[in-house]
């Protein structure tokens, strides 16, 4: 029997779960008079509604919960969600919905049932595994880190990378862990499994030297920027450039005789780099359009206010708190430091003491930091181990002789020692690429 293509799309097309239809409707969706679009939702935990636009043959409606509208022209529409986040202590979940297509008819009622998932790398800390096996990524849900104890972590293969970052649809960036792999690696939030394969791959000219990257952080506009402690430098990927595979020629560079070692972006689009000898600089948004090896902003990082002690704070990592405070990870001291706010401002150069020195005991490793929704800091612990300090534990100053010990200690058979740490989605409040109000 002969069947007609277009009655088999249309069949297909009907069991949308936008709109009933008939197979035998054939016609495009007329136009002329108004109609009734019932909206409902599933898949939501209760009580939790998310937005929704509906652009069409007359002005854009906005909903920001299921509803029935009256009134609206007869025709095409579309329905396009927004993203949903559901509120959690440590790291909420990210739910989105696919964009459909439905046609209004005139004095008819058309059922329109947007169906939300969950982003599957939200709800979670993810953290590179490096001796658990190079390129390994492991994810732990926000339950099993709710306490003290074992767990067991989500493990991916060919995933992590020497550091990590998330876009805001929840896809990974990370650098190539091995010269065998591409500089940048990017994975679909959707295809993250027990062995994963990136959907896009960049390596970035001009970068011929070992360790080719250590560093990367997203600008607020998407441009990706990476740090070479090798050229040594910090280099410039535009946004466009990030949709596809290939090379990557940088636009702009910012040079130096010292090595990078961290890299993060502040509220006002900033860039801040940690260097090697106690060195942070910020490089202004206004500056960032073209290559310099002149920051807007220099700090030296003292142990003391002592002039005669030379003695300086090396950091790596660097992360910003909701209060605009800059925190780095001192892996020779064991210690974490807090830059105030008010240190940060201004030009020029200056030594700085910072606010609060957190020593952890001598066990740690000290490489990613990530905060979470309540303020806690977490980072890389001992072999085989997570920590998290608790919010009042990032208050006060303790010292390698009376070190405080982490809030939370998360141990996994599966964990090496973790490197790079990133949580998906990051706080509102954070001045991250991937955070979600």
């Amino acid at each position: 029997m002969f069947t007609n293509p277009r009655s088999v799309w249309l069949v297909a097309a009907c069991f949308s779960i936008f709109a009933a239809c008939s197979a035998d409707d054939e016609d495009p969706c007329p136009t002329g008079g108004m109609g009734t679009v019932a909206v409902t939702y599933t898949g939501l935990p209760t009580a939790l509604d998310g937005p929704l636009m509906l652009s069409g043959v007359a002005a854009d409606r906005t909903l920001s919960a299921a509803a029935t509208l009256t009134g609206v022209a007869s025709g095409t529409w579309t329905a396009t969600p927004g993203r949903v986040t559901a509120p959690d202590a440590r790291i909420r979940t990210v739910y989105t919905a696919v964009p459909r297509t439905f046609c209004v008819r005139a004095g008819e009622t058309t059922a329109v049932e947007v169906g939300w998932a969950a982003v599957p790398t939200s709800h979670h800390l993810w953290a590179s595994n490096g001796t658990g096996g190079v390129g390994d990524l492991l994810g732990f849900v926000s339950e099993v880190l709710a306490t003290s104890g074992s767990v067991d972590p989500v493990d991916v293969r060919g995933a992590g990378g020497v550091d990590i970052a998330f876009d805001r649809e929840g896809g990974l960036w990370g650098l190539g862990a091995t010269t065998a792999d591409a500089m940048l690696v990017h994975h679909d939030a959707y295809s993250l499994s027990a062995t994963a394969t990136p959907d896009i791959e960049i390596n970035i000219a001009g970068i011929d030297c070992f360790p080719r990257l250590n560093a990367l952080a997203i600008a607020p506009n998407g441009d990706l920027w990476a740090s070479s402690p090798c050229a040594p430098g910090v280099v410039r990927v535009l946004a466009d450039e990030l949709l596809r595979s290939g090379l990557a020629t940088p636009g702009v560079t910012l040079s130096g005789t010292l090595a990078p070692a961290g890299l993060a972006f502040d509220g006002a689009g900033n860039l801040w780099v940690a260097y090697e000898g106690g060195i942070v600089q910020r490089f202004d948004a206004s500056t960032l359009t073209a290559s310099t090896s002149t920051p807007s902003r220099t700090l030296s990082l003292k142990v003391n206010s002592d002039p005669l002690d030379t003695s300086i704070i090396s950091v790596a990592d660097l992360a910003f708190d909701a209060s605009g405070n800059l925190w780095g990870s001192d892996f020779g001291g064991n210690s974490f430091v807090r830059i105030a706010a008010a240190d940060l401002a201004g030009s020029g150069a200056a030594d700085v003491v910072p606010a609060v020195r957190v020593s952890v005991p001598l066990r740690a490793l000290l490489e990613g930091i990530a905060f979470d929704e309540e303020g806690g800091l977490w980072t890389t612990y001992g072999s085989g181990q997570l920590a998290r300090l608790a919010p009042t534990q990032l208050t006060v100053s303790s010292s390698a002789g009376s070190p405080t010990a982490p809030a939370t200690i998360i141990e996994a058979t599966d964990i090496g020692y973790l490197g790079a740490i990133a949580l998906y989605p990051a706080p509102a409040a954070l001045p991250l690429f991937h955070s979600l109000p």
